[in-house]
């Protein structure tokens, strides 16, 4: 997200004065040079302790409003250019494709190195005919050849099996119509509760170690043997 740009100030005599003074107009290529600082190649201003873009107070110092939201972009690709006819305000999307880095020229193809059309996809655009064909190079060199790469499906619900070749939703409704199935599957619950130390019959709950009658057996010998009694 770009950073917001702050907002020009309102300037005295002697200050517009002084920017002025910095400003070249050339008589060829018809832009305003700015003379003062630059940074990255754009004119920067110092007033009241901060710095501001050249061209932003060109733009408030000639009327034009300057719009929260949208960036500066020098249509006569010139950064020290202060004239407010050769910048214009637009989104930074809009400003980003209208340079000349790797997303600007990727926005600009319409074709493939070799040629192909783009379509567009998922995440932005491929070109198919040379997917298919990657595709294919590789099945040819994993000894498929151009055999197609199907799916292994059940014929009963249609849910791609695993690797075992077994269908999960298949095997569980032909499990449940047993008629000893319900049955054994309660039993095994059953078995997989805690059971109590002290006499060793299930039905506790996860965080229990006795039943109650248990546990008073069991503080009692406790007691006992504290005392010295057993």
């Amino acid at each position: 997200m770009p950073r917001t740009a702050r907002e020009i100030p309102a300037l005295t005599q002697e200050q517009v004065a002084r920017f002025w003074s910095r400003v070249e107009k050339q008589p060829g290529c018809g832009c305003w040079m700015w003379l003062g600082a630059t940074h990255n190649g754009y004119g920067v201003v110092s007033f009241f302790a901060r710095w501001y873009a050249a061209h932003r107070v060109a733009l408030a110092l000639s009327g034009v409003p300057l719009v929260p939201g949208l960036v500066s972009d020098h249509i006569c690709r010139n950064r020290a250019c202060v004239r407010p006819d050769h910048i214009e305000q637009i989104t930074n999307r809009d400003n980003l494709l209208r340079g000349i880095g790797p997303a600007a020229t990727n926005a600009r193809k319409v074709t493939c190195p070799r040629g192909h059309a783009l379509t567009p996809a998922k995440y932005g655009r491929e070109c198919r005919v040379c997917i298919r064909e990657q595709k294919r190079l590789r099945r040819a060199r994993d000894g498929r050849r151009d055999q197609p790469m199907l799916k292994r499906l059940c014929p009963l619900c249609l849910v791609q099996l695993t690797a075992s070749a077994r269908c999960r939703p298949c095997a569980m409704r032909a499990a449940w119509q047993r008629p000893d199935y319900a049955e054994r599957l309660r039993a095994e619950r059953a078995g997989r509760r805690r059971r109590c130390l002290h006499c060793r019959e299930p039905g506790l709950t996860r965080h229990a170690k006795h039943h109650a009658e248990c546990w008073k057996a069991v503080l009692g010998a406790r007691s006992l043997r504290l005392r010295g009694v057993a």
